[in-house]
């Protein structure tokens, strides 16, 4: 069985969605690679970005690459678009000061049962001074990563208007476990 101190937190390089070793479920958002490019993000904005779930899991954090020297606020939300054409509702989310390398942020009531599916991952960077965001090679996200200027967090954002396309894919992922498993 593996355990959580013996996962590779480099991400699954090339899957660009994600996948399960022993109890531990890694989701990512796609056309992501973790050979890293350079960094980016910008203060007040957020960056949306589908994320597929391969099973169901007790989502327990977003992890985040962040470039040396540069700390940060970030907040995150996971969210369900399946029931409303045009917004989405939050399943989990949280936020956190980040500092180099990896941070973590857990999910505010972790654990929060998610179950297998596609959904949008909201990054914000809300504070005047943002952290700079790893971004992989492979980052082309085009029509399938958006941002927005000046975001103001919802817990049900849209999202037809005011997104507007970019090509940052932040290296990142959601961690858990396999729902029932509890086992951290």
């Amino acid at each position: 069985m593996v355990q959580h101190s013996d996962i590779d937190h480099t991400g699954i390089p090339g899957t660009g969605s994600g996948g399960i070793a022993g109890n531990t479920i890694i989701a990512q958002p796609p056309g992501q690679d973790v050979t890293q490019t350079g960094a980016g993000g910008t203060a007040g904005t957020a960056y949306m970005m589908p994320v597929n779930i391969p099973g169901a899991m007790l989502l327990r954090k977003l992890r985040v690459k962040v470039q040396s020297g540069a700390a940060g606020s970030v907040q995150w939300g996971l969210f369900d678009y399946h029931t409303d054409a045009t917004s989405c509702t939050k399943l989990a989310g949280g936020s956190a000061a980040v500092a180099t390398n990896w941070s973590d942020i857990a999910a505010t009531g972790a654990p929060v049962s998610v179950g297998a599916g596609n959904y949008m991952l909201i990054i914000h960077l809300p504070a005047a001074t943002a952290p700079s965001l790893v971004v992989g090679a492979g980052g082309t996200g085009g029509n399938m990563v958006k941002s927005q200027a000046s975001y103001a967090w919802d817990d049900t954002p849209t999202l037809v208007s005011g997104w507007s396309d970019t090509t940052a894919v932040f290296v990142l992922f959601l961690e858990g476990d396999i729902d029932g498993s509890n086992q951290w």
